[in-house]
């Protein structure tokens, strides 16, 4: 399925496809981040009140990471694990939490998630998992490291509108 929002195909994404991306992800979301004037405010800045910053797509994609590495755990080790993913709000406090701190904990859960991805192998891919507390909705061992992908691609190309609009002149 295509992503409305950020053109993401996730049925391009093979196993070792999400292995590579996820490693991928602390490089280009520092390239975003780390601004060469010096001037953090473009990536802490909200584009409106309820919008996100730069740094606030950064700090989600490490909690979404880190769920996606959890999961990925549980599946290759229990018949259909009930698992929770990141839910889809912006972070508390990250402005707070500084960009070194955020791309530190990015680059630990994004390296966490591709181990995961790494140790599943074979038929485990289609090994299933529960979604939420109800465990209605269920996922794959693929679809979930498809999400972890999407979730990286999807949130680079919301910190870089963040950071675009914070820079535009009013």
């Amino acid at each position: 399925m295509q992503c409305a929002a950020c053109g993401f195909m996730d049925t391009s994404v093979t196993p070792s496809d999400a292995a590579v991306a996820l490693r991928s992800y602390p490089r280009r979301y520092r390239a975003v981040l780390v601004r060469p004037d010096d001037d953090d405010a473009d990536v802490v800045r909200r584009p409106a009140a309820d919008g996100w910053s730069a740094l606030d797509h950064a700090a989600h994609v490490a909690v979404s990471f880190d769920a996606v590495a959890e999961a990925l755990r549980l599946v290759s080790i229990e018949d259909s694990p009930v698992v929770a993913l990141a839910p889809e709000r912006r972070p508390d406090g990250s402005g707070h939490e500084g960009i070194d701190a955020v791309l530190d904990r990015l680059a630990h859960a994004a390296a966490s998630a591709a181990e995961a991805v790494e140790h599943i192998g074979g038929a485990d891919w289609d090994r299933t998992a529960r979604l939420g507390p109800d465990g209605v909705d269920t996922m794959t061992a693929l679809d979930l490291a498809r999400h972890g992908v999407h979730e990286g691609v999807h949130h680079l190309r919301g910190a870089q509108h963040a950071v675009e609009e914070a820079v535009s002149p009013a």
